[in-house]
């Protein structure tokens, strides 16, 4: 079971949290999704649970894009976790989107990496 996340402001981020066994602090990874796409979600979960299983917290988190700070308390929210190893944030970015690499440049001091996964389904 995945604990579920929420500010409790309407609107705000929300978002699924994947805690490996053990005791922490863990290396964490966050991965953003606007909902704009469907399968984003699938992906992220894929992923998450691959992660998850090699020693990461990882958090899917479900932005709300008209909120300009957004991503700043997604980044405050997680560094103030007893289980996260601050000095070892990352980040998996599955849906190019211009609004989240633009606040991604405000916050990248915070990411030790960022990757950047591109999909394609020609099917949808």
């Amino acid at each position: 079971m995945n604990d579920i996340f929420w500010n409790s402001l309407p609107g705000s981020a929300t978002g699924e949290i994947f805690t490996p066994e053990g005791i922490g602090p863990f290396p964490a990874i966050i991965i953003f999704d606007t909902g704009l796409k469907e399968s984003t979600k699938t992906y992220a979960t894929f992923y998450a649970k691959k992660m998850k299983e090699r020693g990461f917290s990882v958090f899917i988190v479900k932005l709300n894009l008209s909120k300009k700070n957004e991503i700043g308390s997604v980044i405050e929210f997680i560094l103030k976790r007893n289980e996260v190893n601050s000095d070892k944030i990352y980040l998996i970015e599955i849906e190019k989107n211009n609004l989240i690499n633009l606040n991604i440049e405000l916050y990248k001091n915070y990411f030790q990496a960022i990757a950047s996964i591109n999909y394609f389904n020609y099917f949808n």
